[in-house]
């Protein structure tokens, strides 16, 4: 398994009573962008949009052209990541 240099997980989104402006914090609580692993943070969150669509590369190749059943437990996996990562995206109880 490779170094994950970055805050551990779970992350988790909270928003501004002020201004709405959105942060995102580590497992301790504290926002990611204020601890001292603030550079592996960002270039994961940078990375984020393209592991997303790699993500869903990943899922179509494998139902479409493997035949994985979308109740397959890796594809479940990867289709709760993106649901994570965009709700919107997904109807409710998909």
């Amino acid at each position: 398994m490779t170094k994950r240099p970055w805050t551990p997980g779970p992350w988790t989104i909270h928003e501004s009573r002020i201004d709405g402006a959105c942060f995102a914090c580590g497992n301790d609580g504290y926002p990611i962008g204020s601890q001292p692993k603030q550079r592996a943070n960002a270039y994961l969150i940078a990375a984020a949009p393209e592991l997303y669509e790699k993500l869903e590369g990943a899922i179509a190749v494998l139902t479409q052209i493997y035949g994985a059943p979308l109740n397959n437990p890796a594809i479940k996996d990867m289709r709760a990541a993106l649901r994570a990562a965009n709700p919107a995206a997904f109807k409710e109880g998909e």
